[in-house]
């Protein structure tokens, strides 16, 4: 595939840069040896990152300083997809305007066009299925009580075990799939997220990967559901066994290791009925990672995005 080229232009520069993006990451900030440096004394070190994946450009904040993008603060670790004639800024000052091109002019996939993409994408999917849409995953209730959090001889994010207290709630059989993504596609022209057409993980009932955070919320909501919190999402996956190393128990997963994500319901259920509970994706929860957070986790409904309490709904 041929390079494609991004021009970069900071308001108040007599000079544009340009070049050919046949690297998958550019760098945007004010230190030598960056990709585009830009000349302002509020903008230094590593800014922002644009990164490459096949056709299409996502811009990624660095948290070196504010980024805004379409008129919306880019949150630090987050992609928004880049198009032509987007406008950039960066510190609240300095305003650039993106040109993308591949060498022969031929502009590079736009928004829209990738909406589009994804529709397309998400019809076929769902045909692969032999349905327009997918079936609703079942929820099971999760009962009200109190569970040990955490494990002895776990990662030390993991320690120490601590009993809490977690309200009843209800969570989804399996995790989300790549036809339950299909389906928001779809519906809200959304882009489609990392790894969609890979090879190894493009199967309609496999479990949807390479989603961000933001996406992951806006889905759940879409849906009519919310993202558990870490409390939540190990309650349930324990399904009342306490100290077993899986959550159907203590005997190892019957496959060994995967080499790509397995479709949903492959693993053994818990008690509770849930499934692809271990070694088969990262699932996101509501709340953020804090690796000290065992240590001064409160006794009763733990989450530290605290007072909000995010919680799965049917």
């Amino acid at each position: 595939m041929p390079p494609f080229r991004l021009a970069v232009r900071a308001e108040g520069e007599t000079t544009e840069h340009a070049f050919d993006l046949d690297q998958d990451v550019v760098l945007i900030g004010r230190r030598p040896g960056l990709d585009v440096v830009l000349p302002h004394p509020d903008v230094g070190g590593v800014h922002a990152r644009v990164e490459r994946r096949g056709r299409e450009l996502f811009l990624v904040d660095a948290g070196a300083a504010r980024t805004e993008h379409g008129g919306a603060i880019v949150s630090p670790g987050s992609r928004r997809p880049l198009a032509d004639g987007d406008e950039i800024v960066i510190a609240g000052k300095v305003r650039m305007r993106v040109q993308l091109a591949s060498p022969a002019g031929a502009p590079l996939t736009t928004r829209a066009g990738t909406a589009d993409l994804a529709r397309r994408m998400a019809q076929q999917a769902l045909a692969a299925l032999g349905k327009a849409e997918p079936e609703r995953t079942p929820f099971v209730e999760v009962v009200a009580g109190p569970f040990t959090m955490g494990w002895a001889d776990g990662h030390p994010s993991e320690q120490p075990p601590h009993t809490v207290w977690v309200d009843a709630f209800a969570i989804a059989t399996t995790p989300a799939t790549n036809a339950d993504w299909a389906a928001w596609l779809a519906a809200t022209g959304t882009p489609p997220p990392a790894f969609w057409r890979a090879p190894r993980f493009e199967a309609p009932d496999q479990p949807v990967v390479g989603v961000s955070w933001e996406e992951a919320a806006a889905f759940a909501a879409w849906a009519g559901a919310r993202l558990p919190t870490e409390a939540q999402w190990e309650k349930a996956a324990r399904g009342g066994r306490a100290g077993a190393r899986y959550p159907w128990g203590d005997a190892p997963p019957p496959s060994g290791a995967f080499t790509a994500p397995p479709r949903v319901r492959s693993t053994p259920a818990n008690a509770l009925g849930l499934y692809d509970l271990s070694g088969v994706c990262h699932e996101w929860c509501a709340d953020w990672y804090d690796e000290g957070y065992y240590a001064v986790s409160p006794a009763r409904n733990p989450n530290t995005q605290s007072p909000i309490a995010l919680m799965w709904t049917a």
